[in-house]
């Protein structure tokens, strides 16, 4: 299955934010009073959800570069546009050194400097979101890590329901159902050990689970052969979820309203009267922490693949 980049689109340059906004941050940050994440002090917010039903997203390179600027901004964003369940957690699992509070609190800063949506107050919205954020280290191919995450993600779960039974003033408990997401923040070259962890360990068995595997998906015909058969052997094809968050870009998508939209450009868009197509990519930043996914992909390989398609 093909799918648009997930969260909100990131279109122009971002207002600075208020610096007494970042004195709350921090503030919040040091005392550790981000709260436990599982209720919403609005009970009208459990209004339509199911008191036994849970769900997570589960980021795998949780403290890379595009987990900290993309992946987590678009989760708030979705979190305060009501776009996902208000009882959903997220759970990072990476290899840096954190656990849930440190991790917190580097999301507090970052969040604030890469959030596309700029109507997203911080209190009480993203304090809200960040008391949802749990963490867990270990390394993709221990198996005894990935037990321990299935085991924090089975807690996180339990105590979630317990809460969601507790605000719903249910008085019958029944069993509980488990949707997981798993989002593959890393490069393709563990793509197939994470999926064979994830296939072993972690899949629920009372609720649907996702796959969402990011670009570059292969360098090649037969290395994208490669990956989807070892994919495959673990994940229905139905469960998998392959995106370019690139192609949702603002940018990206008005040229698709622009170009189908207008029905004066459809006679006259194509080779006949286009003489050339220049496509400009710029970027402030340098390659930051992504040196590892260069040196292993190539940026040369990576940047002119969005911008052909792009073009198309």
């Amino acid at each position: 299955m093909i799918s648009a980049a997930i969260g909100v689109p990131t279109g122009g340059e971002q207002q600075p934010c208020q610096a007494a906004c970042f004195g709350v941050t921090h503030r919040v940050a040091e005392k550790g009073n981000l709260g436990d994440g599982f209720g919403p002090s609005d009970p009208h917010e459990w209004d339509g959800e199911e008191p036994n039903v849970v769900y997570s997203i589960t980021v795998f390179g949780a403290s890379g570069d595009l987990a900290k600027r993309k992946l987590f901004p678009a989760f708030l964003s979705l979190f305060h546009h009501h776009l996902v369940p208000r009882t959903i957690q997220f759970v990072g699992f990476g290899r840096t050194h954190y656990d849930s509070q440190q991790f917190r609190e580097l999301l507090s800063s970052t969040l604030l400097q890469f959030s596309a949506d700029n109507s997203i107050p911080y209190i009480p919205t993203t304090l809200a979101f960040l008391s949802k954020v749990h963490y867990v280290i270990g390394d993709y191919a221990s198996s005894s890590d990935i037990m321990r995450l299935a085991k924090e993600i089975g807690q996180i779960e339990q105590h979630q329901y317990l809460h969601q039974l507790e605000k719903a003033k249910s008085r019958t408990s029944s069993e509980v159902k488990s949707n997981r997401v798993f989002y593959f923040s890393l490069p393709p070259s563990v793509y197939a050990v994470v999926s064979k962890q994830i296939g072993s360990h972690l899949l629920s068995t009372s609720g649907w689970n996702r796959v969402v595997v990011e670009k570059p998906f292969g360098s090649d015909e037969d290395s994208s052969n490669a990956l989807q058969k070892e994919l495959s052997q673990f994940f229905d094809e139905d469960m998998i979820f392959r995106i370019d968050h690139y192609l949702g870009k603002e940018m990206v998508m008005n040229l698709l309203t622009l170009r189908f939209a207008n029905t004066i450009f459809e006679p006259l868009w194509n080779r006949h009267y286009i003489k050339a197509i220049v496509i400009s990519f710029k970027e402030k930043i340098g390659i930051e922490g992504r040196a590892g996914y260069f040196d292993n992909y190539g940026i040369i390989r990576d940047v002119p693949t969005v911008l052909v398609k792009c073009y198309s």
